[in-house]
């Protein structure tokens, strides 16, 4: 018998098997994701790492930063899972707006740096 043929076929869209020879073809997370190993057979078993949240619906995928000084835990599926880090306070999707005595209006993050001395716990 002679050598074997390679398999030609393009892997399955949805699973990411299929297509490799002779192994099924892999295919990586979204940058800032990641999965237990060897359980992954689609997308949908990545995994955001904390202080991101996944779009997997856009093209291509993703995970999504939270704003600044804010963090969610891992696998955030939203962006409401985005919550003010330790040390911080605010709604991290609520900008704030400054309008100092010479009239300069400036925007800053949501989540505000408590002040010196001060605490408060994530979410606060």
């Amino acid at each position: 018998a002679g050598p074997r043929a390679r398999r030609t076929t393009p892997p399955d869209p949805d699973t990411g098997l299929g297509g490799g020879f002779p192994y099924p073809y892999c295919r990586a997370c979204p940058t800032n994701a990641t999965t237990t190993p060897g359980a992954a057979a689609n997308l949908s078993a990545c995994q955001c790492l904390p202080g991101f949240w996944a779009d997997f619906a856009s093209e291509p995928p993703a995970c999504l930063d939270c704003p600044p000084l804010a963090t969610s835990p891992l696998g955030s599926t939203s962006n409401a899972s985005c919550r003010c880090a330790s040390g911080a306070y605010g709604d991290p999707w609520d900008p704030v707006v400054v309008t100092a005595a010479d009239g300069i209006t400036t925007q800053t993050p949501g989540c505000q740096a408590c002040p010196s001395g001060a605490f408060s716990a994530e979410g606060s």
